[in-house]
Order: C-alpha cells, then structure tokens, then sequence
C-alpha cells in the first residue's frame, strides 16, 4: 500500500494556516472516532454532538485523512484560522511501510489511549516513530486518553496511568465523548494554538530529541514559565 500526500490548500490571507497533524496510537483506543468528531465538530459552535458508538471494534485500514477548519481565534492579538488536515493512522503495525510517506510534513501529534486497554508503556513506540523520529517539540504533541464506556472521567483516569519520560512532558488530557465533547474541542483548540507559537522561534521550544545549548536551560526555563498559554 502507497500514501501520497495530498497538498495544502494555499491561500493569500496572511491569517489563515495549513497544519498536517496525526492521530496515531495503539489498536482499540479509538482513533478513528476522535478524528471523526473533531472533523464534525471542529469548525462550529456546536455544544451538542451526535456520534455513533460501535460495540465491535472496526480497524482503520492504513490511513484516513479527514479535513477541518477551526474557529477562528485571537493568538498574541492576530486573528487565525486554521485549516487542518486530520491524520487517523491506523494501529496496525503491518501498515509501518507506510510511515514515512505518514510522516512527512507533519506539525503535530495526538497519541490516543484507552485506558482501559492500554498502559502508559503501550505509547512508547509510538513516541519513538512519530515524535522523537520527527523531532517534534513535546509542545506539538497533544496525549489524549480516551475513557469509552458509560462513565465520565476524573483526575484519577491521568494520575494512574504511567506515561514514561519525556513523553509524560506532554500535554495529557482524559475525556469521554458522551459527556466531555465540548472539553475536546477546548483542548484541541489550545493544542493548535500550541502548534502555531512553534512557528514563532521566541516561543519555539527545543524538540524532543534536542538538549538546550549550554548556559542556556535557565533562560529557557523563565521563558516558558512566562508563556501560559
């Protein structure tokens, strides 16, 4: 099986961007439903949302690519909109040929996790191929663990699951789309803002396969303990 990379829509507004993220994570974390919902659901105002649960687990085959425009919102006081082009990977490995073609372009990840699946070791390979072989700042890197069943989530759901360093710097949020969409869309939205202060190189973080320059660590450090985003 081949990918070739669909090309960017081009546009002359200054304010209005094109980001190539990945969904990627084990089998059964639901990857697939995520994407479909931040596709539905990105770009609106949208606070209740209509999703079709499956009780069989349905693999994706490859790659599915999904494309959303957000909403617009103010970074740094500059009006943005972002056209997104959503990449669900599949879990498979067997699709692993595929990866490079993958990975090409991109800007940032979501790890996806069923934590009643799957533990915080199940993500470390993915980390090592799509992040740390990417070399993308942990910044660009969004850890979604996705509660499935009929139960909301709690603080708890992200203590007692154990992500090994450095990926546990990352952004880790819990949330379950039967109750928690809206928190979704909140988050993600956060996440592509994220993603857009990479490009600025005053906010740009280091990756997560690059150390600080010597004499450097403090400076940065006071640097991001300014930057709340």
């Amino acid at each position: 099986m081949s990918v070739e990379a669909p090309q960017f829509k081009t546009t002359n507004s200054r304010n209005r961007i094109s980001k190539k993220i990945l969904v990627v994570g084990p089998p059964k974390a639901g990857k697939t439903l995520i994407s479909t919902f931040l596709g539905e659901y990105m770009g609106d105002d949208s606070t209740e949302f209509e999703l079709e649960f499956y009780d069989s687990y349905r693999a994706t085959k490859g790659v599915r690519i999904v494309e959303f425009e957000s909403q617009e919102f103010s970074v740094e006081g500059n009006r943005m909109e972002i056209e997104v082009q959503l990449w669900d990977v599949s879990g498979d490995i067997k699709y692993e040929d595929c990866w490079p073609a993958i990975k090409e372009g991109v800007h940032g990840v979501i790890l996806v996790a069923n934590p009643d699946e799957h533990q915080g070791a199940d993500l470390q390979m993915w980390y090592e191929e799509f992040i740390e072989k990417t070399h993308l700042s942990l910044d660009s890197v969004l850890v979604l663990l996705n509660e499935m069943g009929e139960k909301r989530t709690n603080d708890g759901v992200i203590s007692d699951f154990k992500i090994q360093p450095p990926l546990n710097s990352a952004v880790c949020v819990a949330c379950n789309l039967r109750f928690e969409g809206q928190n979704l869309k909140v988050e993600v939205n956060q996440f592509l803002i994220s993603i857009i202060m990479q490009d600025d190189p005053h906010h740009r973080k280091p990756s997560s396969s690059e150390s600080p320059p010597p004499g450097k660590a403090e400076s940065d450090e006071n640097i991001d303990d300014d930057d709340d985003f």
